[in-house]
């Protein structure tokens, strides 16, 4: 018998698709050059302070947040022109293949269960990831929690922070959306200070992908045929 859950919630980078040390190197590449470009100096003059606010962040939230959240708490830069930007520079097909397990994997669960991605990562990134790997229609924009609707709430910067991983915020936001209890609500992810633990402070259960076979597995043991 299946086991029984009212909502499904992925992590993207990392758990529909490996890591790419490459591509993630992008990022923190254009973050340091439209943070530079806000204080009008070179990204060579502001690397120390750079990633010295980095740091502060990633204590902030106790774990290591991506150089896109350094770049808008810390910098008055343009965030749609780095959604823009890393967008540009992505060439998906260097450094991910879209996998044909992974989209039965996705296209049996969502049969099963409704299905929301959460993610750290920009929205238009997003959306070219998900077109590129085949999975957009599974996670269409109202399927989506991602920087950029973050970024959209009508609060302050500080009070944004707490909506992203790990901070709990982002979840309860899913969760009173779906209107489902956390405890019919189980979390896939890759790490576990950004998805697993976070998750299981809400009571949430949780599937940590370590690799992609644990994802292979998860109709599995979900109980579900593929």
């Amino acid at each position: 018998m299946p086991r029984e859950f009212d909502l499904i919630i992925f992590d993207q980078d990392g758990t529909l698709y490996p890591v790419s040390p490459e591509m993630d190197a992008i990022y923190p590449a254009v973050a340091l050059e439209l943070a530079a470009k806000s204080v009008r100096r070179q990204p060579s003059e502001i690397k120390a302070d750079f990633e010295r606010k980095r740091f502060e962040l990633a204590c902030q939230l106790n774990g290591s947040p991506t150089s896109t959240l350094t770049l808008m708490y810390h910098y008055d830069a343009d965030m749609r022109e780095f959604e823009q930007e890393i967008t540009r520079r992505i060439q998906l097909e260097k450094y991910v293949r879209p996998d044909p397990v992974v989209m039965k994997v996705v296209a049996t669960i969502a049969q099963h269960y409704p299905v929301f991605l959460f993610t750290t990562n920009n929205g238009s990134t997003t959306a070219k990831i998900l077109n590129y790997l085949q999975l957009a229609k599974y996670f269409p924009p109202a399927r989506r929690l991602t920087f950029s609707d973050i970024n959209a709430l009508p609060i302050s910067k500080p009070a944004k922070i707490e909506y992203l991983k790990p901070f709990l915020k982002g979840y309860e936001l899913i969760l009173k959306k779906y209107d489902v209890q956390p405890q019919r609500t189980l979390m896939v992810g890759d790490s576990l200070n950004m998805d697993i633990l976070p998750a299981e402070r809400l009571g949430m259960a949780t599937y940590h992908v370590k690799n992609p076979a644990d994802l292979y597995a998860l109709p599995e043991w979900l109980k579900i045929a593929q």
